[in-house]
């Protein structure tokens, strides 16, 4: 699951980016907006790579979603990690501890500062189509990683609140 979280915090730099790509009024505006994301962007691909050193396993979701939804590595764990963003900026304090001791590392989305990208579903959806995925993918991503957590023994509370969620 850390490779997920890896390539998910390298997305969402990636993201982060691309979402000072639109137009502004102001060069100074615009200059600004790009220093505040590259300045996520360090952050984020040094917990990336702190994640990745701590562990080479590879991620049972991220290859379930890959192989079945016929998705890049990349879209898959992006996809995810995008997921997993605004699961952690919406759900209890209780369903965001049990997703973290089911997903080891989630909370590093928080600690990069990341989540604060992805608050909602429209910030998923930028967030797919960014990685070049139909938004129309949600809908068939969130049930492999319900399926998932629940296959790891995760409460009907928080696949509930996820399932609403990701709606």
């Amino acid at each position: 699951m850390k490779k997920v979280l890896i390539i998910a915090l390298s997305s969402l730099a990636l993201v982060a980016c691309k979402s000072t790509d639109g137009n502004s009024s102001s060069t100074q505006a615009s200059t600004s907006t790009q220093s505040s994301s590259a300045a996520l962007i360090g952050p984020a691909l040094n917990a990336a790579l702190s994640l990745y050193n701590q562990s080479s396993n590879e991620s049972t979701l991220a290859d379930k979603v890959q192989n079945e939804l016929s998705l890049t590595s990349e879209q898959a764990v992006g996809g995810i990690g995008a997921l997993l963003s605004v699961a952690q900026n919406k759900l209890s304090s209780d369903n965001k501890s049990e997703l973290g001791q089911l997903i080891p590392g989630v909370s590093a989305l928080d600690s990069t500062g990341l989540t604060s990208l992805i608050t909602n579903m429209d910030g998923v959806q930028s967030a797919f189509k960014s990685l070049g995925l139909d938004p129309s993918l949600i809908s068939l991503i969130t049930p492999l990683v319900t399926q998932y957590l629940s296959s790891q023994n995760a409460s009907s509370g928080l696949v509930n609140s996820l399932s609403a969620l990701w709606k």
